[in-house]
């Protein structure tokens, strides 16, 4: 069934590879750092110190969530700063909040979901701004993440389609909010709330934990989002995307997240969903039916092969990722999971072994 994927590819518009990685360091990068140049000078100025830790901590540690967010910038060409702004801004939210929650000391589901009306209030453009930190300890962030939340409202001011993915927004939404409420809580209540909200919401027979993953990818509102900033899409064509993205290639793309945090999770006490598979196996199995699924999905979207390649492109840079060797595992498996993507994930993950070479290497 692999061999599915590369007859879609045959039947659709050839994807250049070495075009795709040239604009993204030419034009997107180079965007993206900008922003996050401007969003940390403001981080540096939250009198909270410990809100400022974790905003400056959360920038300088997970700035590769807005470059991948960044990929879908392809889609949007003609409003490719508006889209980076928006993209920039509401990862930079994301990765914020996911800090607050993993190392903050405010353990409680009311402060959580506080917090993460921010992401709610950030996909409503000309929407308010409240007070997020309601809840918490500590309070005075000097504006920081009410700013985050304005530009991205102006941003999808900008957005010409947004009517049509408004709801598809805001379901993944509230599905990404309630794990993270879920996942973050206390560890004697942890996994039976988050058990008994996967039970509810899985309509789709995966197992809890690679639902649950699904759920904790922000892909596919980047790329609805991307989409819709010039209304490229009708609303039956916004439906299809959104069906490939959720659960398949977010999933895909969590897991493999996941799999690489798993010594890191384990340190910090963080919930970590590859623990829950029985062995290598499991989880691969679980991560060739997710790619599989999505390879079908794809048939039915006209820019198919692109939603499949950034799928390779992501076996490539997860698995190049110097994390890995933190991780006991078989070359074996991980032969096995490149095989997916043959010589496109192949092709990612020898480019992404010369990136990590050459930032160790050299000076500066």
């Amino acid at each position: 069934m692999i061999d599915h994927f590369f007859i879609l590819m045959s039947e659709q518009k050839k994807i250049s590879r070495f075009a795709f990685m040239l604009e993204m360091y030419r034009k997107n990068f180079p965007l993206v750092r900008r922003q996050l140049k401007h969003w940390k000078k403001n981080a540096q100025k939250i009198p909270s110190s410990d809100l400022k830790h974790q905003a400056l901590s959360s920038i300088i540690s997970k700035f590769f969530h807005c470059e991948g967010a960044a990929v879908f910038a392809v889609l949007c060409r003609k409003k490719r700063l508006e889209f980076l702004r928006f993209a920039v801004a509401f990862q930079t939210i994301s990765d914020y909040l996911d800090n607050l929650c993993d190392r903050g000391d405010d353990i409680s589901e009311r402060h959580f979901r506080q917090l993460h009306l921010a992401m709610v209030d950030a996909l409503t453009p000309n929407g308010q701004q409240r007070n997020y930190y309601l809840y918490g300890k500590y309070q005075n962030d000097g504006g920081y993440l009410c700013m985050l939340v304005a530009v991205c409202q102006e941003s999808l001011v900008e957005c010409k389609g947004y009517a049509k993915i408004q709801s598809h927004l805001f379901q993944l939404c509230r599905l990404y909010t309630d794990l993270q409420v879920y996942k973050h809580l206390q560890l004697n209540i942890r996994a039976k709330k988050l058990w008994q909200w996967v039970d509810k919401e899985n309509d789709f027979a995966l197992p809890q934990n690679v639902f649950a993953a699904a759920t904790g990818s922000t892909l596919g509102i980047f790329m609805l989002v991307a989409y819709m900033m010039e209304d490229k899409l009708s609303e039956k064509a916004v439906s299809a995307l959104y069906e490939l993205y959720f659960p398949y290639v977010q999933g895909f793309h969590i897991l493999l997240d996941y799999f690489i945090d798993q010594q890191e999770d384990l340190a910090g006490g963080d919930l970590n969903f590859c623990r829950f598979f029985a062995n290598d196996g499991a989880f691969y199995d679980a991560l060739y039916h997710l790619y599989w699924k999505a390879s079908q999905l794809a048939e039915q979207v006209s820019d198919g092969a692109f939603h499949v390649m950034l799928m390779h492109a992501m076996l490539g840079l997860y698995l190049a990722d110097p994390k890995v060797r933190s991780i006991n595992f078989s070359d074996e498996l991980l032969k096995k999971i490149l095989e997916i993507g043959r010589r496109e994930s192949q092709f990612f993950y020898q480019n992404a072994k010369i990136y990590h070479w050459l930032q160790s290497h050299l000076p500066g």
